[in-house]
C-alpha cells in the first residue's frame, strides 16, 4: 500500500495526515488484495513469465533469430522499465498535483465552505494502476516503430520524410493520457518523440554502415 500512497505523501508533505477512506466494510481488503496482486503481477511478469516463455521459444530457433529475440526482449524490458520509473517519479506527481489544486482549502475564513480530498482506497488505486498501465503503453510505441522497421511494414525513407507526423502523434497522444496543461503534455511528448528520433538515427547509422561494407 505504501508503493501507492507514497507519490501523495510526498505531495501532501504530511505522512502522519494522509489517509483514505472506504465506505463498504469489505472495500479496505478487497483494496488491499488488489495491491498485492498488481505488485506481484508486475514482479512475476518481469521475472517469471516473460523467462519461462523467453527458455520455451529460444531452443527451436537458429542462432540469429536468438540474437534478434534477445534485442527485442532488452528493448522492450528498457522501454517498460523506464515507463514505471518515469510514471511514478515523474508523471504521477504532476498529476496529483494537477487535481489536487482544484480543491478550496479556506486558511484565511473567506470562504463560506472547503473542499478538500478524501480519496477513496479501491478508486485510488484503480486509477493509479490504470494510469501506471496508460503511460507503460504510451512508451511501447517506440518499441512498436522499431518492430515495424524491422520488418519493413515501414521503411526508413519514409519515417525520415514524414517525421513531423510523429511529433503531431506524440503530442496528440500526450494530450491524451495527461491533465490538459503543456508542463504535463511536454513531459511525455518530448521524451516519447525523442525515443523515437534516437530509433531512426541508429537504424540510419546502421544503415550507412551496412552500406560502407557492402562496397
Amino acid at each position: 500500500m505504501f508503493l501507492f500512497s507514497k507519490p501523495l505523501i510526498l505531495l501532501t508533505g504530511q505522512s502522519s495526515k494522509t489517509f483514505f477512506i472506504y465506505t463498504h466494510m469489505s472495500e479496505a481488503l478487497v483494496a488491499q488484495i488488489k495491491a498485492c496482486f498488481i505488485v506481484s503481477f508486475s514482479v512475476t511478469f518481469i521475472f517469471v513469465l516473460l523467462l519461462n516463455l523467453w527458455l520455451y521459444i529460444i531452443p527451436g530457433l537458429f542462432q540469429y533469430e536468438r540474437n534478434v529475440l534477445n534485442k527485442f526482449i532488452i528493448l522492450f524490458l528498457l522501454f517498460m522499465l523506464f515507463g514505471l520509473w518515469s510514471s511514478y517519479q515523474i508523471f504521477i506527481p504532476f498529476i496529483w498535483k494537477f487535481l489536487m489544486s482544484f480543491g478550496i482549502q479556506d486558511n484565511m475564513g473567506s470562504n463560506p465552505f472547503s473542499v478538500l480530498l478524501e480519496a477513496r482506497i479501491k478508486d485510488y488505486i484503480d486509477f493509479t494502476f490504470d494510469l501506471v498501465c496508460l503511460i507503460l503503453l504510451v512508451f511501447q510505441i517506440p518499441f512498436l516503430v522499431v518492430i515495424l522497421l524491422i520488418t519493413n511494414v515501414l521503411t526508413l525513407e519514409f519515417c525520415i520524410l514524414n517525421r513531423r507526423y510523429f511529433l503531431l502523434i506524440s503530442w496528440i497522444i500526450a494530450a491524451c493520457v495527461t491533465p490538459p496543461d503543456i508542463i504535463s503534455q511536454s513531459l511525455v511528448a518530448i521524451p516519447l518523440y525523442g525515443f523515437i528520433e534516437l530509433i531512426f538515427l541508429i537504424f540510419f547509422c546502421a544503415d550507412l554502415k551496412f552500406n560502407q561494407s557492402g562496397l
